[in-house]
């Protein structure tokens, strides 16, 4: 594969859009501005049916087949605790950096789709608070690099729902940090996006790699081939 070779799969205008989201809350009978005042509050201050609520809408979602478009935000470069110069995930993967693995993601990803919506890095920031820790985001950022991918057929089945232990899940997410909410979905004060964790999930063959820029618009970066990032150049 060279830079002129590639047909995009997974660009903006052949996404699709949040409708399955929407379609949930009415079936269950709640208001898209409902439901966000609703998981934005601690999960352990919700009432048995609030959780059963939340639940419900949440396991009304299909769950991500290997055919499904998956999106990753990767970070941009920046200073690390002791003031040294971390390079862009995006750079790490294209350069080949021997610690990252070209066709393996894991962490917080979210059914494309779902995050169509999101055009700029500011509401990309906003709608998956990027605000965590130590974060390395900003939501100024000039451009926000993400990759959209199909995980390889055989690959594992690796999309786990975070839950805290008191919506049904696991203890493992009971200690991470707000505004990581524990109830399978992202802190947004806008948007209803469901959240999942990839489990070092193989990405197929012609992973793309965009860049989101501040002006709505988005650029094509890279293409997964075999293991190597190729850069597009454009």
């Amino acid at each position: 594969m060279d830079e002129t070779s590639h047909t995009t799969a997974y660009a903006p205008e052949q996404l699709g859009d949040n409708q399955r989201v929407l379609d949930a809350l009415d079936r269950h009978g709640i208001s898209k501005s409902d439901f966000v005042d609703l998981i934005n509050k601690p999960t352990d201050s919700l009432t048995p049916d609030q959780r059963d609520l939340i639940n419900a809408v949440r396991d009304d979602l299909p769950t991500p087949t290997p055919d499904t478009v998956m999106q990753k935000v990767i970070p941009p470069a920046h200073f690390d605790e002791s003031g040294n110069l971390e390079q862009s995930r995006a750079d790490d993967y294209i350069m080949e950096n021997s610690y990252i693995r070209p066709d393996r993601v894991g962490g917080s990803v979210t059914v494309a789709d779902d995050t169509a919506q999101l055009s700029s890095p500011q509401q990309i920031h906003d709608g998956l608070r990027l605000d965590y820790p130590d974060t390395p985001f900003a939501p100024h950022d000039p451009g926000t690099h993400l990759i959209r991918f199909q995980a390889d057929p055989d690959s594992p089945d690796s999309y786990e729902v975070p839950r805290n232990s008191d919506m049904g899940g696991s203890t493992d997410y009971d200690a991470w940090d707000d505004p990581f909410t524990g109830n399978a979905f992202t802190k947004s004060v806008d948007d209803v996006i469901p959240e999942y964790i990839a489990k070092d999930v193989r990405m197929r063959e012609g992973a793309e790699m965009w860049e989101v820029l501040d002006d709505g618009t988005q650029r094509l970066v890279a293409v997964l081939n075999g293991q190597s990032w190729i850069p597009q150049g454009n």
